[in-house]
């Protein structure tokens, strides 16, 4: 594997045909598509995701919501205009989403392959499946009251391999009153691969909704 001087490995998957790597990079891409910028010893960094399969398949890069951008349009869908076998991956965000709302951990942590490796919204490094279920537990626990809304924006099913990218906000109520989260748009790519019939989350990655560009100082 051939990484860039200016870019670091943080994460390497491997299951079957699939190889997922998580990068973090410094260079202009940061800036001109709006990646997460993350601060490492003084430098800003911005993430990034790759999802390889074999047999000389092309590399599809973990792009974020933001690139989506085809020649000045934006690559949007609603449910209804996918496939079969994008809709049944795409009905396993929404119960991703149904189970973080009841707080039903047990349900959630299901969705989660055992060798997940993924980078959270509010992480500075990937984060595996020991560590998945614990927000869901706060809300469970802390009787908090969740609530979200979704954009389905692609799916892509490859045999037994599946991405999946979409826009989502969502905000929690305290019992104290105050609520954190509404109005902040976050970008979200999560790769599925089906194991023994069932589809599972392998990797995935999200971050806050940012400009495609930053403006020149």
């Amino acid at each position: 594997m051939r990484i860039a001087a200016n870019a670091l490995v943080i994460a390497v998957y491997e299951a079957g045909d699939v190889r997922v790597e998580h990068v973090v990079r410094e260079d202009a891409i940061c800036e001109s598509e709006g990646r997460f910028r993350l601060p490492v010893q003084g430098r800003q960094w911005c993430k990034l995701g790759h999802v390889r399969l074999r047999k000389d398949w092309p590399v599809m890069r973990h792009a974020l919501v933001a690139l989506l951008i085809v020649v000045g349009s934006s690559l949007t869908a609603s449910a209804a205009d996918f496939t079969p076998d994008e809709q049944a991956v795409w009905q396993m965000e929404e119960a991703y989403w149904r189970y973080v709302q009841a707080g039903d951990v047990e349900r959630y942590v299901t969705l989660w392959h055992d060798r997940f490796v993924g980078w959270p919204c509010c992480s500075a490094e990937p984060s595996d499946k020991s560590h998945i279920g614990g927000w869901v537990q706060e809300i469970r626990d802390g009787h908090l009251k969740f609530t979200y809304e979704l954009k389905p924006l692609a799916v892509r099913v490859f045999d037994d391999v599946a991405i999946v990218q979409y826009a989502a906000v969502y905000a929690t109520q305290y019992p104290d009153g105050t609520a954190s989260g509404a109005g902040i748009w976050r970008k979200f790519t999560h790769t599925w691969k089906k194991m023994d019939g069932r589809w599972q989350i392998i990797t995935g990655m999200c971050a806050a909704q940012e400009p495609l560009q930053t403006p020149r100082l």
